[in-house]
């Protein structure tokens, strides 16, 4: 029995390490004295830790369960607890797998949107460059071939009011606004490790309707495992809603 509460305890300890080394990842970077790569290589460390956490457990709970010993609500807590570390980590993992190497996605690869206002944030050459490179380009359309701007059968001044209606709404941090280019610029935060991505919407006139295209930036790391993409999607999702209801 001794045995068998020793492995429980060992996936407990795991369990609780991988916890404790997220958590110093996470404030670590956020807090400015982590840089963002030794934060991705903790939150991979506490990912693969928990995971270990919960292999090392069941094996304790298979134990318990066979020789009907106590222990199993214990063990089942310590999976969770596991889990809670490693399926988020393991899930971002298999994200950058299957994604595009690349941290800068447009829905107008030929002529993408410009950044004004943000290009100073991002200049002291210790973020990512913006320039977009063929390749870039290549990859984006190969990753992510459904990905296009939005055609709106409405003025673009109209529009250009929803557009910046609806990125305020995403809860993004607004750095500036031209209605006479028709650009909005933006910054959004990662939930967990605070990352910061730069975004540009463009509303443009098109024989008197409103294009709208997006381009959102990673301003660290050399893949944006699928992050920026999904903005973009969101986005427009969201805009195409607000726009039917204005209708």
């Amino acid at each position: 029995m001794e045995k068998r509460s020793a492995i429980l305890r060992l996936g407990f300890r795991l369990a609780l390490l991988s916890l404790v080394v997220a958590i110093l990842a996470i404030m670590g970077h956020r807090l400015g004295v982590m840089d963002f790569q030794l934060a991705v290589y903790g939150m991979a460390a506490a990912g693969l830790t928990g995971l270990l956490s919960v292999l090392v457990t069941m094996v304790g709970i298979v134990k318990t369960t066979i020789t009907k010993s106590p222990g199993l609500g214990f063990g089942l807590g310590v999976m969770i607890m596991g889990l809670i570390v490693a399926v988020p980590v393991i899930a971002a993992i298999d994200a950058g797998r299957t994604s595009p190497f690349i941290h800068d996605i447009s829905t107008d690869v030929a002529n993408p949107p410009e950044f004004v206002a943000i290009v100073e944030a991002r200049g002291n050459g210790k973020f990512n460059s913006l320039e977009r490179t063929a390749e870039v380009a290549q990859l984006q359309q190969a990753g992510y071939p459904e990905l296009g701007g939005l055609y709106v059968d409405r003025l673009p001044g109209q529009v250009f009011e929803l557009a910046l209606e609806t990125a305020q709404a995403q809860g993004w941090t607004i750095v500036a606004v031209s209605p006479e280019t028709g650009l909005i610029e933006a910054s959004a935060t990662t939930l967990v490790l605070g990352f910061t991505d730069d975004v540009v919407i463009r509303v443009t006139d098109v024989n008197g309707k409103a294009m709208v295209d997006v381009r959102s930036a990673s301003r660290v790391g050399m893949s944006d495992m699928g992050a920026n993409a999904k903005r973009i999607k969101a986005y427009l999702d969201d805009l195409a809603e607000v726009i039917a209801r204005a209708e």
